[in-house]
């Protein structure tokens, strides 16, 4: 879209009170931040980890005072249990670790927008972090062997072609777009 265009559409956007509720939560967020003493370390970081050919976008990261990552993906939706969440966090450890080999990332969490309410899980030991001590769960080995065996199947699929290829707002940031540009012409 050109310039003018863009303007058309936020123009003629209907005001919605639920938007409100997501930058109050994304202020209170980075307010929790700041006054417990983090930095911000990367924001909608394009990560990829050619070993296991994984990619993805994390969200927030933040680094407490021992130079540990915290990984923070926000959600819209409503809160839910961090099971949901844990593959994804999973994956975004591997990667962040992958890129920053000399720095540990200690804990993910999952900050859901509109009702400023955190879930969170430790890849480690509890220490006195502010976030850490947010935390009633961790995540584990057994999580960990969850994504080798998604990952494991995901490949498999491809390699007996039932992974049916569709075209979507994703793809742009998908390690294996060259592979399907060509089918969707």
């Amino acid at each position: 879209m050109d310039g003018n265009e863009i303007d058309d559409v936020f123009l003629n956007m209907e005001y919605d009170e639920k938007l409100e509720d997501h930058i109050r939560g994304l202020e209170k967020f980075f307010h929790d931040i700041h006054s417990n003493g983090y930095e911000i370390f990367s924001v909608g970081e394009y990560t990829v980890d050619d070993k296991s050919n994984m990619n993805g976008i994390v969200d927030v990261v933040i680094k407490n005072s021992k130079d540990e990552l915290i990984i923070f993906d926000y959600k819209t939706g409503k809160p839910r249990n961090i099971d949901k969440y844990k593959l994804e966090l999973c994956v975004y450890k591997i990667l962040l670790e992958s890129t920053y080999q000399d720095l540990n990332v200690v804990s993910a969490g999952i900050y859901f927008t509109g009702s400023a309410a955190y879930r969170i899980a430790n890849f480690g030991s509890h220490s006195g972090d502010y976030f850490k001590l947010q935390s009633k769960e961790d995540i584990g080995d057994g999580d960990f062997d969850y994504v080798d065996a998604v990952v494991d199947n995901l490949y498999e699929t491809i390699d007996r072609n039932y992974f049916k290829k569709e075209k979507g707002f994703l793809c742009r940031y998908c390690f294996y777009k060259d592979m399907c540009d060509g089918d969707f012409g």
